[in-house]
């Protein structure tokens, strides 16, 4: 690749400008990636997280990512979190469902899918989270209320919301949920 600059739609996805990002630094010439209308944010600072562990230089005006060319990845040793999105079906099932789930190396990270402990609470869940020791502990069969959640930062999270909603009292309302049609399937 060559480098350049780009005007990308962050509203569609955020993957687009991860993968951006991680490419860019492997060009023969600088680039720069002019982001408009982003959501989905937290996807965008994980990447960004990980290529400065990594020993990449990424600098940040306003909605604009500048990447120098010509750099070398160096990260000889990387923990991956635990995957919020993925516990969020666990974690919510657990809570509808008369059980008691202990989820251990839940450590706080850069994800935003760590939301979904604070919307069942929310909802009226039996959920503690000790960050400290990365532990989430639910216990179900409390009755849920409806809620309203948006997930413009945390579309991930819609489908897990949408099943929660069903078995809640009241209404539960998912705002700005447009580009979750958007993602690797549609989630609507």
């Amino acid at each position: 690749m060559k480098g350049g600059s780009c005007e990308i739609d962050g509203g569609i996805s955020s993957q687009f400008i991860s993968a951006l990002l991680i490419a860019c630094p492997l060009c023969d010439k600088p680039s720069e990636i002019k982001v408009r209308n982003l959501k989905s944010s937290p996807y965008v600072d994980m990447t960004l997280d990980i290529l400065q562990k990594s020993g990449i230089e990424v600098l940040i005006k306003n909605s604009t990512y500048v990447v120098p060319p010509s750099q070398t990845f160096s990260l000889s040793t990387y923990t991956v979190p635990s995957d919020f999105s993925s516990a969020s079906y666990i974690l919510a099932a657990s809570s509808i469902l008369p059980s008691r789930v202990r989820l251990v190396g839940m450590f706080p990270s850069l994800q935003a899918d760590e939301r979904i402990v604070d919307v069942l609470r929310e909802m009226g869940a039996d959920v503690h989270w000790d960050r400290e020791k990365g532990i989430v502990d639910v216990r179900g069969g409390n009755k849920l209320k409806g809620a309203v959640v948006d997930v413009s930062q945390c579309p991930d999270l819609t489908p897990t919301v949408a099943a929660l909603g069903v078995h809640a009292e009241g209404v539960t309302v998912i705002e700005n949920a447009s580009h979750v049609r958007l993602k690797e399937t549609d989630r609507i």
